[in-house]
């Protein structure tokens, strides 16, 4: 009898926290947007497998506790990608958006300057509707650079002016480097093409090229990768004020004509009514 006591007593027990790191391992790898499960099923395996190793046999279920602990990385790992890396994306587009709605606030003030100072030398006051960039690249005939917007704004125009266009009688562009679009915050920015009723703002000659309009401008900036810079389009023209709109990921849709008289009454692509930007 006494044989079988001793016997009984030193029989290896299998480590009930190693089980249940196991357990709570493969719950937080399955539902990985409960951080708990994964949390404890890597305390529960290392205190498992401390336990055990310092067991000298008494203790078994080393395979579990470590199969547990390899889970609650996973797990970890799950919820970070599915519920962190989200809402990291979502702050960047915000910041990313606020970014292209302080660069169009730029514009307005630019076409100030320039209806002001004829700074094409056309004799006539009027506003640049041909691009972004010249805001920034042109020079008038007696080289001095104006500079009305930032270089990165400039740079952020999708469809730059061509140096040399306008030739050189007048004003200049300067160096084609730097007039390749690159993004500003993740957004791209256009002079658009028509007004409301259908007219090109493109109206006044700069020598012998439609570029100016007496009137009336307007511009957009949109995402470079929808839904990771951003998913609002933004405008805005001569009254100062900035609309947005979720127009989709089509980049077919570049939105190049102002939407009308009261965007607001307006739908866009998706269906959504233009709005007036926070």
């Amino acid at each position: 009898m006494e044989e079988t006591k001793t016997e009984n007593s030193t029989k290896p027990q299998s480590y009930k926290l190693a089980i249940w790191s196991l357990v709570l391992g493969i719950v937080g790898a399955v539902l990985c947007v409960l951080l708990i499960p994964s949390l404890l099923a890597g305390i529960f395996g290392i205190i498992a497998i401390v336990r055990i190793s310092q067991s000298k046999g008494l203790l078994i279920g080393m395979g579990k506790a470590i199969a547990g602990v390899i889970l609650s990385g996973v797990g970890l790992f799950l919820f970070f990608g599915a519920i962190i890396v989200p809402n990291l994306l979502t702050g960047n587009m915000s910041s990313y958006e606020a970014s292209a709605v302080s660069c169009l606030k730029y514009l307005p003030n630019a076409e100030s300057l320039w209806f002001h100072q004829d700074v094409d030398g056309n004799g006539i006051k009027d506003y640049w509707t041909y691009d972004v960039s010249c805001f920034h690249l042109a020079l008038r005939s007696d080289n001095t650079k104006i500079s009305f917007i930032p270089l990165d704004l400039a740079r952020a125009d999708a469809n730059p002016v061509k140096p040399g266009i306008f030739g050189d009688k007048y004003f200049r562009i300067i160096d084609l480097t730097e007039v390749t679009p690159t993004p500003k915050s993740g957004y791209l920015f256009r002079a658009m093409e028509l007004d409301e009723k259908g007219h090109p703002y493109n109206q006044e000659l700069v020598n012998g090229v439609p570029a100016t309009n007496k009137s009336e401008f307007a511009f957009v900036a949109y995402p470079e990768v929808y839904a990771y810079s951003g998913i609002n389009t933004f405008i805005v023209n001569e009254e100062g004020t900035i609309y947005a709109n979720d127009t989709g990921n089509d980049a077919n849709k570049i939105i190049l004509t102002w939407p009308g008289v009261n965007p607001t009454g307006v739908e866009g692509p998706n269906g959504r009514f233009w709005r007036v930007a926070d």
